[in-house]
Parts: C-alpha cells; structure tokens; sequence
C-alpha cells in the first residue's frame, strides 16, 4: 500500500493510534492524509511515533486537527528524519507563532521538501518573514 486517505473522520486521538499501529507495516508508504480528523495533540504524538520509520513518506497531510504547538512539535521530531518528505500539511492547527517558528527550524534541513502549509495557525507578520527567511528554496511552495 502507498497511499492512506483518511480525512474527515473525526478519528480523535484514539482512532489514531489504533491505525498508527497497523501502519507501522506499510514500509512503502508514500501518502498519509489524516486532514481534518479532531486529532488534538495527543493524536500528534502518536502519528509521530508511526512516522518515524516509514522512511518512503513523500506527503503528509494533517491540516485542521488542533495539534497544537505540542503535538506539531512531537510530529516535526519524526518528520525531521525522514529524507524523502516533499509535502507537509499543517494548516489551521492552533500552532500560534512559537509553534510554528519550533516546526521550521527542525525542518529546515529537508532537502527534498517543496511544499509546507503553515496557513490559519495565528501567525504574525514577523514570524511569517522569519520563516520565509528560514526556507527561501520554497518561494510558491510556503503558504502561512
């Protein structure tokens, strides 16, 4: 399987967990879309430790799931390691801007990635520019 489209479930953090378990055996997993599924920072903890050996990730999407600072943090630890990322989607997650700013500095160093979705979190104008700074290889591909 290298593809999971699972948005608009309202999963919850639970759901979650119960499928990052079976997840853990996809090893060529490209695309994992949990959008829009009340995941909270709990569900972000544990996408985390899912992702964290699904080396082929390419896309990530996990916009609208309120992950808050705290669960976006525990995800960009993982996602961190993972070479092959070329999307990541964390629209409207409640990250506020100490968030955001602690995503983008443990992402910087992805050198494949061409697309972060960091729109509706609460962000002011200098921590947009400050991240805009931060990832400039992005240009079109940086929506805040």
């Amino acid at each position: 399987m290298w593809c999971i489209r699972d948005s608009g479930n309202k999963l919850g953090p639970e759901g979650c967990k119960a499928i990052v378990e079976g997840m853990l055996q996809l090893t060529s997993l490209q695309v994992l879309d949990f959008g829009t599924n009340c995941l909270g920072p709990d569900g972000g903890k544990a996408i985390s430790e899912g992702i964290a050996q699904i080396t082929s990730l390419i896309e990530l999407w996990l916009g609208d799931n309120n992950l808050r600072p705290e669960g976006a943090e525990a995800i960009v630890s993982s996602v961190a390691q993972l070479g092959s990322l070329q999307t990541l989607d964390l629209t409207g997650n409640s990250l506020r801007p100490e968030g955001a700013r602690t995503i983008v500095e443990g992402i910087a160093k992805l050198s494949c990635l061409q697309r972060l979705w960091l729109g509706h979190n609460g962000l002011d104008y200098e921590t947009e520019d400050a991240i805009r700074t931060m990832l400039p290889k992005l240009g079109d591909g940086l929506w805040l």
